[in-house]
């Protein structure tokens, strides 16, 4: 019995080829993170500050289980509208700058605007 068991002499291995590499990946993840955080470094300075303007920003990696990694921050565009509540609640120009600059920037979708709101 104890020779069917997984890594016993004679055990059965019913892994695939592609959960073994994508196993040896994510624990070639976990072991080098710096290379990991390297390459998202590198895509942050390389193509997202250049796209998308950037003057000023903040952020940080997380790192989940088996090597994935979410990225938390904030940024400031170079033409990003000042957001002054005091000056954006008075004047309805820099309202409507202001919010077509969010508006270009975070979407939503809501599938069914008459549905009753969730208990």
């Amino acid at each position: 019995l104890h020779n069917l068991m997984p890594n016993g002499k004679n055990s059965v291995n019913t892994e695939t080829v592609q959960e073994a590499a994508r196993r040896q990946l994510l624990r070639f993840a976990d072991n080098n993170l710096h290379i990991a955080a390297y390459f998202f470094e590198k895509a942050i300075w390389e193509v997202l500050i250049p796209k998308w303007e950037l003057v000023d920003w903040w952020y940080r990696f997380e790192w989940q289980h088996h090597g994935s990694v979410q990225v938390h921050g904030i940024a400031k565009r170079k033409e990003a509208p000042e957001i002054d509540w005091e000056k954006m609640k008075n004047n309805d120009e820099i309202m409507e700058e202001v919010k077509h600059c969010l508006d270009s920037l975070v979407t939503t979708i809501n599938p069914d605007l008459h549905a009753s709101p969730s208990d």
